[in-house]
């Protein structure tokens, strides 16, 4: 880890990626009507990276048009003054491979809302960065193991 000016540890791309199964969601930024545009979402960090299940034609999908997006998740805690984030930022892609989706639906990916959730977009991890704020472990954190 690498001290930041403010106090903060940058984490290292693999700590990242440890950290983001911990969490059961996070928000997901996109251009909507060339406007920044955000949703929270629960997702599962698979091999072919953040997935996000949805339903068809929604917000999400719309965004996903191999777009670049960011996907950022965190545990912050406001007592201690101390937690973690993690922002991935790639090409988001809604999956249309029967066996890829099938895979997918597979996941312990259950979502949050209401209605049928059969399609999902894919953020592929691409550039990776974190950091730790304060120094107290939180129980969400993975990174003691790395």
């Amino acid at each position: 880890m690498i001290e930041t000016e403010h106090g903060a540890s940058e984490l290292s791309r693999d700590a990242c990626l440890a950290l983001l199964p911990t969490v059961p969601f996070g928000r997901l930024v996109f251009t909507e009507g060339a406007l920044p545009a955000l949703l929270t979402v629960n997702f599962v960090l698979d091999p072919v990276g953040v997935v996000i299940r949805t339903t068809q034609g929604s917000r999400i999908c719309r965004a996903a048009n191999s777009s670049v997006v960011a996907f950022q998740a965190d545990v912050i805690d406001p007592v201690r003054r101390s937690g973690w984030t993690v922002t991935v930022v790639g090409k988001a892609t809604v999956v249309t491979d029967p066996l890829l989706v099938t895979r997918l639906a597979g996941l312990p990916l259950s979502t949050w809302v209401s209605g049928e959730r059969n399609t999902f977009v894919v953020v592929d991890v691409g550039l990776v960065s974190g950091l730790r704020l304060g120094g107290a472990e939180l129980a969400h954190d993975a990174t003691s193991a790395v």
